[in-house]
């Protein structure tokens, strides 16, 4: 199949594209020469005819071109003389009468040669064509393929990075409620990132807290061969505490199998597991890709940290390194975030709205809420959420509370702020914008 109706048309098989004459071609030279000169022969008895030796001339250069035109003539002029001689006259090749019927010819023949040029170019011109057009048509049954694969794998349960990491955090909070060490988690961390980054091959290993790591995998995929317990590139990565590739200038290893090595740092700033990367398709291989590999393993040793620590820290507390989490995030990833603060009038309506914005926030958005005379005061930080999305989220919001419980959003609140998390500030200054500084 082909897009379009283009129909295009093979300059080699077009008569005026071949660049030489056969035995069949010089013949019908001859002929019609002879056929000219008798014909010329011919006018001399019937003088009213004067111009008959320029029919075959004239067909034949605009058959053959200017070239076998002029030797056409030639023969002509030739064969005519022996005529004469023939008939016991004398031959005159250089008759002004002859002079007519040879320009005739000639223009013949060269505005031959001009069609014949226009039509090999155009021929070209159409054969061009017909190529971009079938490497177009391939190109778009590739491009097909890729979409019917990938609308194959959206359809299967492609995550967003919001949605992978809130399912992950919701996983983290059950595990924590459980007490389950980490390694019986890191099967869940590794289609985390099976399902966000295009690798093929990865294992998870546990790192012990002086820094040393276990070369047995706690979990893995793609078959990864076995890790060297002196690999320098996860060394290297569980020390500085980023991830680190062989890209990475000074880390090529000649016997190292590790293409990307992910360190996952808690809050404490303690390596708890690396994910070692093996096998990844080369226009993967780039810097989006590593990018997003440290977003990850970033989110995933805080979210180890806050789920751990969930129950013996305070609201506040809690509240702040969510706030730190996303500083990070805009400072380093330029991810976005954007913290609100909403101030209700005290009522019953009041108490009702900021229970159900308690009771339904987001997985990956964290409340802080304070009860003082007079008024009720929430923050709302919304991770990897920028202005546009708040706008929206809130929208809905807004929708929710009129349909099931009859309130007016707008008419609760006395005071409204909204920032958008930028790379500048830090949980010092977020704090002081909300009037939290003082809090817990």
């Amino acid at each position: 199949m082909r897009i379009g109706t283009l129909q295009t048309i093979d300059s080699e098989t077009l008569p005026e594209a071949r660049a030489r004459l056969g035995i069949s071609g010089w013949l019908e030279i001859v002929l019609l020469a002879c056929l000219a000169a008798l014909l010329t022969a011919a006018a001399d008895l019937y003088p009213a005819f004067p111009a008959l030796s320029a029919v075959p001339l004239a067909f034949l250069a605009l058959r053959h071109g200017s070239s076998p035109a002029v030797l056409g003539g030639l023969i002509w002029i030739l064969a005519y003389s022996l005529m004469q001689k023939t008939l016991h006259q004398a031959p005159d090749p250089l008759s002004l009468d002859n002079l007519g019927p040879l320009l005739v010819t000639l223009l013949c023949g060269y505005s031959s040669d001009h069609w014949r040029e226009l039509r090999v170019s155009s021929s070209s011109v159409q054969q061009h064509q017909d190529h971009t057009l079938t490497t177009l048509t391939h190109e778009h049954h590739l491009l097909q393929l890729s979409h019917a694969r990938l609308e194959q794998r959206v359809i299967g349960g492609v995550e967003t990075l919001r949605e992978s990491l809130e399912r992950l955090h919701k996983s983290m909070r059950r595990r924590a409620e459980k007490e389950l060490p980490l390694a019986r988690q890191a099967a869940d961390l590794l289609t985390l990132f099976d399902s966000l980054t295009w690798i093929q091959s990865a294992a998870i290993y546990m790192v012990k807290l002086d820094g040393r790591f276990l070369t047995t995998a706690s979990a893995e995929f793609g078959q990864p061969p076995p890790l060297d317990d002196g690999d320098e590139l996860v060394k290297a990565a569980i020390t500085q505490g980023k991830v680190l590739a062989v890209s990475d200038t000074g880390l090529v290893q000649a016997n190292s199998d590790v293409l990307i090595a992910a360190p996952i740092v808690d809050n404490e700033q303690l390596v708890r597991a690396v994910v070692c990367v093996h096998k990844v398709p080369f226009l993967s291989f780039n810097t989006e890709n590593l990018t997003l590999l440290a977003v990850l393993t970033a989110h995933l040793g805080h979210m180890i940290s806050t789920a751990e620590k969930a129950a013996s820290t305070g609201f506040h507390e809690q509240f702040v390194q969510h706030l730190q989490r996303a500083c990070k995030d805009a400072s380093a990833f330029a991810l976005p975030a954007t913290l609100a603060q909403w101030t209700f009038k005290q009522s019953l309506s009041a108490q009702n709205t900021a229970q159900f914005l308690q009771d339904n926030v987001r997985g990956l958005d964290h409340l802080y809420l304070e009860h003082s005379s007079g008024h009720e005061r929430l923050t709302l930080l919304c991770t990897l959420t920028d202005t546009p999305q708040y706008e929206l989220m809130v929208e809905r919001i807004e929708q929710l509370l009129e349909a099931r419980f009859a309130i007016n959003l707008e008419a609760q609140i006395l005071r409204q702020r909204v920032h958008a998390v930028a790379k500048k500030d830090s949980p010092e200054s977020l704090l002081k914008l909300m009037g939290l500084d003082n809090c817990g």
